[in-house]
């Protein structure tokens, strides 16, 4: 047991944000005031809330998450 494809995992497409904005602010201390609601499925290419570094404090982004790979095309 514990050949190679033990070891394959697929990919994630989807995650989840369960977390309401009150909450993420006071568990990672940013000040920010854009209110982004909870989301049960954040799809490949959809924004999310993200809390990133700003210097010596943090804030909140929109990012678009997702792989693609060399082949794909993208219209941004």
């Amino acid at each position: 047991m514990g050949g190679r494809r033990d070891r394959l995992r697929p990919m994630c497409t989807l995650y989840s944000l369960r977390k309401s904005p009150a909450e993420l602010r006071a568990r990672f201390c940013h000040h920010s005031a854009d209110d982004f609601p909870p989301r049960p499925e954040i799809r490949p290419m959809e924004p999310i809330a993200v809390i990133r570094p700003k210097g010596r404090e943090r804030a909140f982004a929109l990012l678009r998450w997702g792989f693609i790979p060399s082949w794909g095309k993208v219209d941004m």
